[in-house]
């Protein structure tokens, strides 16, 4: 597809063809759709499940290599102020018990 860039005369803001804007607005309500089906929210952020991983290992010491999942999916939907959401709460009480 030939990208042409248009440059607004009163701000001088580039400007995309109006089926660029329309694609890209039907691209954001699908990905909005199937965000909204997520149950589980995750909240780690940036640096994803490599970070926690590596928050983890340190608390523990550097003692162990192997640590089980289920402590790391529950760390993954907390939140800020270490509270787990919702239905995140009850796969957590499940796994805990």
């Amino acid at each position: 597809m030939l990208m042409l860039h248009v440059t607004s005369p009163k701000t001088g803001k580039h400007l995309l063809p109006k089926d660029v804007v329309l694609n890209g607005k039907k691209k954001r309500k699908k990905m909005q759709d199937i965000r909204s089906q997520n149950t589980y929210n995750h909240h780690v952020g940036r640096g994803g499940v490599k970070k926690v991983e590596e928050k983890l290992e340190k608390e523990l010491g550097h003692q162990l290599t192997i640590y089980d999942r289920a402590d790391l999916w529950i760390r993954i939907h907390k939140n800020k102020n270490d509270e787990l959401d919702g239905p995140a709460q009850e796969v957590a009480d499940r796994i805990v018990s």
